[in-house]
């Protein structure tokens, strides 16, 4: 499988370029990905593209449905170059799906290419222990947007965004009811990510502690241009008060 996944990025161009003897190829190409996904069948992918994956042969045919146990599934998955995610599923018409996933740690640890990730959707989660979604997104140092985190009230968090310094943009669906969220590192965080986060936190939680970064507070949510003052502003103030059960830092990492 190895060898065949070194031809991979050749064979698909050649197929979406159309040419008559390079797209005869395209058949060595799908023989890869049936047997690495089995036609579709595949459910288990611990640590699958983990090692020798690359923006240049990742390709995948179906889509990535992900049951039980998928630790360290793009674990260390770096290309030397920047790759969406996102972009790459799309292209090639299909989706990620970790919705039946019962344990997640280490998803995307150390994926240090990666700018864009889809939706991360954490609802099939049993036993919420530590250890079933600890440092998702831990040192992807170029990571800039998480289309949508699906979350349980019970879920645990820990270290999911340390390091991820290049962090603009992030969703958070459902309810967040555990300490431990410290989006410390992600001094360039969007308002809108911000005011996610915080309406995602949940109402009846008490003293759990939540981290922001103080220079992504200061500037989207300044009361003019450059005066980099949010943390002060009515505007944040009045946000943290709707959350006022839960202990709120403003630090950067």
């Amino acid at each position: 499988l190895t060898a065949l996944a070194e031809k991979i990025p050749k064979v698909y161009e050649a197929g979406q370029k159309g040419d008559s003897y390079e797209a005869g190829q395209m058949a060595e190409r799908d023989m890869f990905w049936d047997a690495f996904q089995q036609k579709g069948a595949r459910k288990a992918y611990v640590r699958a593209f983990s090692n020798g994956f690359t923006i240049d042969n990742f390709y995948p045919k179906y889509d990535i449905i992900i049951e039980n146990e998928g630790s360290n599934v793009f674990y260390n998955m770096s290309h030397g170059k920047n790759f969406s995610l996102s972009e790459r599923l799309q292209e090639c018409g299909v989706k990620l799906d970790t919705s039946k996933a019962t344990m997640l740690p280490f998803l995307f640890s150390y994926a240090q290419d990666l700018t864009e990730i889809p939706t991360i959707d954490l609802s099939g989660l049993k036993n919420r222990a530590t250890s079933r979604a600890t440092e998702l997104f831990r040192g992807c140092v170029a990571l800039e947007t998480i289309e949508k985190i699906i979350i349980e009230e019970d879920i645990i968090i820990q270290s999911w965004f340390t390091n991820c310094t290049a962090l603009k943009k992030v969703t958070f669906e459902g309810v967040i009811g555990q300490g431990g969220l410290d989006l410390r590192y992600s001094k360039k965080l969007s308002k809108a990510s911000i005011i996610s986060v915080m309406n995602a936190l949940s109402t009846t939680a008490e003293g759990k502690p939540v981290t922001l970064s103080l220079t992504a507070i200061n500037n989207a949510f300044e009361t003019s241009e450059g005066a980099a003052d949010g943390s002060e502003s009515e505007e944040w103030l009045t946000l943290t008060a709707t959350r006022a059960n839960w202990t709120i830092s403003l630090i950067d990492g």
